[in-house]
């Protein structure tokens, strides 16, 4: 997943993205408050990543 499924959607984000997807990555899949995250609403004030996993990805992610 890291080299395929992950890596497209994280090479399409922009550098800016990357940054907000690593800060939501620190809650883990399980969702962050919406002044924090920008990916969707599973219920008010919350977001969360589309895909399971993500957030394990990104946490491995280098920061450059």
């Amino acid at each position: 997943m890291d080299n395929g499924f992950f890596r497209v959607r994280w090479d399409r984000a922009s550098r800016a993205e990357q940054s907000y997807l690593r800060a939501m990555a620190t809650d883990g899949d399980e969702g962050s408050s919406s002044s924090e995250g920008l990916i969707y609403a599973p219920g008010h004030g919350m977001v969360a990543f589309t895909v399971p996993g993500i957030a394990a990805f990104i946490g491995r992610q280098i920061e450059s």
